[in-house]
């Protein structure tokens, strides 16, 4: 593990036929409802997101997955996100940001993702950093961090849109902020991590789950044999984990274990972005 039903690392030169490879796994007909923007849309984008003026560019793993997937991504950001991604919905953001609320345009940091409802995602362009995270932005706002790469985003997006049509069992656990913090602080006192994604991979490698490149602080996923976990640690701490499988038992039993070291309890996925 990994294999080539799961995600690999690559260069910026592979990318797209990386991420068509793994998606094509559960999704054969994916790469063909893709659409790409133009150079003249790009531009527009970065006219009106202020990165022209402010001399600043967008990273290249962004711009390879517009080049090829900008216009429709086939579901694979938008519809797992649910949100908008499109190159052309960001043109249109802006110019609703220039008309409306232009003091909260920050050159360094460019939503590329919008939620319908709720906060946004941006690059963080204020380093020097060749490969930008991504934070969590509102209204101009800083609110933290949302993921390390555009590359793990994509690959994120994809396992979360992959696993359930791999395997034909799941359950689903939810971790309040005050219960993940409980179980963090018995951590801290056993010399354990302090960090809630660092948890979790400490109890899956326990549990004989192998924590995937893809992972980062708000996103954790796993693979074992027959097995797979992806858990999301939301903005106010709290935390939602889902166990797929193919034996609906070891999926429970491995589930219910999970679920013991991060104080959660059965919770609805659709709860939860």
């Amino acid at each position: 593990m990994p294999t080539a039903e799961h995600p690999e690392q690559g260069s910026l030169e592979d990318l797209i036929p990386r991420l068509t490879a793994y998606v094509s796994t559960s999704d054969p007909d994916w790469a063909a409802t893709l659409e790409g923007v133009s150079e003249e849309e790009l531009d527009n984008y970065c006219r009106l997101a202020g990165l022209s003026d402010a001399g600043l560019q967008l990273p290249a793993t962004y711009l390879s997955w517009a080049r090829a997937a900008g216009r429709r991504d086939g579901g694979l950001l938008s519809d797992t996100l649910r949100a908008w991604v499109a190159v052309p919905k960001m043109v249109d953001f802006y110019k609703d940001c220039h008309k409306f609320e232009p003091q909260f345009i920050e050159a360094d940091l460019p939503v590329v993702i919008s939620w319908k409802i709720g906060d946004d995602i941006s690059f963080d362009l204020r380093g020097e950093a060749p490969e930008p995270s991504l934070r969590e932005t509102g209204s101009g706002e800083d609110m933290g961090p949302y993921a390390d790469s555009w590359e793990q985003v994509l690959f994120q997006c994809a396992f979360k849109r992959g696993e359930p049509r791999r395997w034909p069992s799941l359950a689903t656990y939810g971790a309040s902020q005050d219960s993940l913090e409980q179980s963090l602080e018995r951590s801290r006192e056993h010399g354990g991590p302090n960090r809630a994604d660092l948890l979790l991979s400490a109890l899956l490698d326990e549990l004989g789950l192998q924590t995937l490149w893809i992972s980062d602080p708000r996103h954790v996923f796993a693979l074992g044999d027959q097995l797979s976990v992806a858990a999301v640690i939301g903005p106010t701490g709290g935390l939602v984990s889902t166990v797929y499988g193919a034996d609906p038992k070891r999926v429970q039993a491995v589930g219910s274990s999970l679920a013991g070291g991060i104080g959660a309890s059965p919770g609805a996925l659709e709860q939860w972005r």
